[in-house]
């Protein structure tokens, strides 16, 4: 897309220059969107936006979406670091979390301290922890 003016604006994208890593990043994304009913009709919560980082959870309870239909049970907590600098933050949860979590897209991992969770995010970092 080169945001020329018109009629050259509606020209086809140009597949040639796509980056493949890039590329890559958006399938894996997709892929997981569609195959995670919490991250597609879950339940919205913001639990941090402070210093250019969000965390949010999309979660399904009682087999309900937010649309009242039958879905499967799942929570996700997505993160994004929109600096460019790491960012190390502690997120209150509602419950007490079992478990450390992995991270889907890097393999990440947050530290469990009871009602806590801790999260350490590289600069233009995102990751999505599914339990």
């Amino acid at each position: 897309m080169q945001g020329l003016r018109d009629p050259f604006n509606r020209k086809p994208y140009t597949w040639r220059c796509i980056d493949p890593d890039l590329l890559g990043f958006y399938k894996k994304a997709i892929a997981l969107r569609n195959s995670t009913d919490c991250l597609k009709t879950g339940d919205f919560n913001i639990l941090y936006a402070d210093n250019d980082v969000l965390v949010y959870k999309r979660q399904i309870n009682k087999a309900k979406d937010v649309f009242g239909k039958p879905s499967q049970n799942g929570a996700a907590v997505c993160c994004i670091n929109r600096s460019g600098e790491t960012r190390r933050i502690s997120v209150e949860i509602e419950q007490e979390t079992t478990q450390n979590l992995t991270g889907v897209l890097s393999g990440a991992v947050i530290w469990k301290k009871s009602k806590t969770i801790e999260i350490e995010l590289k600069g233009f970092e995102g990751e999505v922890y599914i339990g």
